[in-house]
């Protein structure tokens, strides 16, 4: 994960396509972006805002033929997030 502003925030791979960091603090008062390597390739989303949301169960991700899908999973015991979509190139 990075901030616009520079700072970096490495997750650890706990099993295959599976990245955990545990106390991950982002300040709102940034826009971060996600930044994948795989390989030779490599991916970035756009800088987006920070928004509110509930705490994330898991973030995963798998190759496909034309780059890759990513999945994160949360719950919100409040109903009050619905659904959130990223898009990469």
């Amino acid at each position: 994960i990075e901030a616009e502003s520079g700072t970096r925030f490495f997750l650890s791979e706990i099993t295959p396509g599976n990245y955990n960091r545990t106390n991950l603090d982002l300040p709102e008062t940034d826009r971060y972006r996600l930044h994948i390597t795989t390989g030779q390739d490599e991916y970035f989303s756009e800088y987006i805002e920070m928004k509110p949301s509930p705490s994330l169960d898991s973030i995963t991700w798998r190759p496909l033929d034309d780059g890759v899908a990513i999945y994160v999973n949360a719950h919100d015991e409040t109903g009050n997030t619905r659904y959130y979509q990223w898009t990469y190139e």
